[in-house]
Parts: C-alpha cells; sequence; structure tokens
C-alpha cells in the first residue's frame, strides 16, 4: 500500500531518513480502513516476503531461579521473543546436540533440561510473521528460559496447514 511517512525515530530520537537494517518507529498517513491493515511490529520492505509459522532455532535452557525440574519436550508452550515478535510457540520436535546428554522420559521422547542446548522446531499459534535465519531468539514461561538463534524457516503447504488446524480442533 502506498503512503506517507509523516515522522520518524530512532531510540525516541526524531531522524529525517532510515536507512535499509535499522529498526525505527515511524508515523504513516494511513485513512481508517488502511488502518485496519497495519498492526504493531510489521516490517516496512521494498518488496512482499512470504511469512512462515514454523522455524528451527539452536537453542540453550537456562536454569531458572529456584525450578531445576522442569521439562520441556514436544507441546510445550511458551512466549517467543523475536526482536518486535512477541507471540505463542509450541514445541513441535526437539533434536538434541551430540555434546548433550540424551534425556528421554516415560514416553520415549526428548526433554530438555535447564542448562542442555537443542536444536528445537518451533510453530506461531497465532499468525505467520517475518523473520530470517540469524536473528535471536529467547522465550520465557515463569523461572524457565531459553536463548538462541534461527537457523531456518520451514515453508509449509496449505495442507499440512489444514491438516493441523483439524487436529487440533479434535482435541
Amino acid at each position: 500500500m502506498k503512503t506517507t511517512i509523516k515522522s520518524a525515530q530512532i531510540s525516541r530520537t526524531s531522524v529525517s531518513s532510515v536507512i535499509s537494517g535499522n529498526v525505527a518507529g515511524i508515523s504513516l498517513a494511513l485513512s481508517k480502513d488502511q488502518r485496519k491493515m497495519i498492526r504493531k511490529g510489521m516490517a516496512v520492505l521494498e518488496q512482499p516476503v512470504s511469512a512462515t509459522r514454523v522455524f528451527k532455532a539452536d537453542m540453550v535452557i537456562i536454569k531458572g531461579s529456584g525450578i531445576d525440574g522442569t521439562t520441556i519436550k514436544a507441546g510445550y508452550h511458551t512466549m517467543a521473543h523475536i526482536l518486535h515478535v512477541k507471540q505463542d510457540v509450541r514445541v513441535e520436535k526437539i533434536e538434541l546436540h551430540d555434546d548433550s546428554q540424551v534425556m528421554i522420559d516415560s514416553e520415549d521422547e526428548i526433554v530438555v533440561r535447564p542448562g542442555n542446548r537443542a536444536k528445537i522446531t518451533f510453530r506461531f499459534m497465532r499468525r505467520k510473521e517475518f523473520i530470517q535465519p540469524g536473528m535471536r531468539m529467547l522465550f520465557r514461561d515463569g523461572h524457565v528460559c531459553g536463548v538462541g538463534v534461527i537457523t531456518a524457516t520451514v515453508e509449509e503447504k496449505e495442507d499440512e496447514v489444514v491438516t493441523m488446524m483439524k487436529n487440533m480442533l479434535k482435541e
């Protein structure tokens, strides 16, 4: 959509121009209909880019204060923070790194505890987001925290999304 930029700020300081790669707040001249299409945290890009719902990240689980018995396995829900994105995610798959101890719970699922490193596949719960490999990620849930870097985004076929939604509705 074409519009006019009324003002721009970088770190709450007014600037006259913004260079590609900068994180900035901009004020746009929009009609009421255009405002409904915009939400906080969106990226301004020259060309349309596909957003993704599923991504992989190399993560390190950090020990929480007072609680060491927390386990993370497939199906775990948490809040992810990736630059401007803050959204609920679900753990789809866990692959432990070679130097990590293999931990398996009673149902033969791989689990991650504080102090472990793993490659974890996440799925955004609400909507697709614009993320790229190399972005830093943080997740938190109470006393459990994880930090890492996004390594890949996974392209989904529409059929997989429909099947996944049907399975969620059955549960």
